[in-house]
């Protein structure tokens, strides 16, 4: 496979999605519409935010993961991107982890 990326395949639509906190006006299941006036707002009380997609037991390649649309977020806050094989969570990070970044 080439380095470029013309198409892809959205794995977003593919799984199951939840989140550690979305308004009823702004959720989670907004990032799996086309629709780009459909955010995901998480609510900004303290604490991490988060959201988990379930992709099952079947194995896909994932090439890029870009977070479109979403709203909420605060400059100074850190994020992290975490893979994993091992648990529903994703916190144990075995497949990929960024570790944690701050803008």
């Amino acid at each position: 496979m080439g380095t470029a990326v013309i198409g892809y395949d959205n794995l977003l639509d593919v799984g199951t999605l939840s989140a550690s906190s979305s308004p009823f006006t702004a959720p989670v299941t907004n990032l799996q519409t086309a629709d780009v006036n459909k955010r995901w707002r998480p609510v900004l009380a303290s604490g991490a935010v988060s959201f988990v997609e379930d992709l099952g037991t079947t194995a896909y390649e994932v090439g890029a993961i870009a977070l479109i649309n979403v709203v909420g977020f605060v400059v100074g806050n850190s994020w992290r991107i975490r893979l994993s094989s091992a648990d529903a969570t994703g916190a144990a990070g075995n497949i990929y982890d960024t570790g944690s970044h701050v803008p």
